[in-house]
């Protein structure tokens, strides 16, 4: 992909998060969440972390093409929903043990063929679905989850 691509699909998809605000803030019923589903997106640039991260608290990445979230993910600290379902994932994202107010995580239906043992660090996590992944064994960490309602 040319430069040239890449900087207009980060343009594009820059307008499609303005856009997307927009939207969630004129719905009184979804205010806080996110919709950027099947949109090709590949990777997360650190402006649309700092576009989304005062305001967003549900999002929705699911059937897009990315591999992995970048470290400066976790700065959305009022996150506590995020869908990445139906990607293309083969390694956990590391930094979503970090994000400490996660309660529903949906990394389904991605490569996934082990999860890492500080899983036990997202303490606020009710939902986890881990459906149609490679797993071979998953860390005895996951007890320590004690508000992890559904697996």
């Amino acid at each position: 992909m040319s430069s040239e691509q890449v900087q207009t699909s980060r343009t594009r998809l820059m307008q499609l998060i303005t856009e997307e605000l927009t939207r969630s803030i004129k719905s009184e019923d979804d205010v806080g969440g996110m919709k950027l589903i099947g949109l090709n997106i590949q990777s997360i640039p650190p402006e649309a972390v700092e576009l989304i991260r005062e305001s967003v608290e549900r999002l929705s990445l699911q059937n897009n093409n990315i591999s992995n979230l970048p470290q400066y993910f976790n700065r959305l600290s009022k996150l506590r929903y995020l869908d990445i379902h139906d990607n293309q994932f083969s390694t956990f994202p590391d930094i979503l043990t970090t994000m400490s107010e996660l309660e529903i995580l949906d990394i389904s239906f991605n490569n996934l063929r082990s999860l890492p043992n500080d899983l036990g660090h997202l303490k606020n996590l009710k939902v986890l679905s881990l459906k149609n992944n490679n797993f071979e064994i998953l860390p005895t960490s996951i007890l320590s989850i004690k508000n992890l309602k559904i697996l």
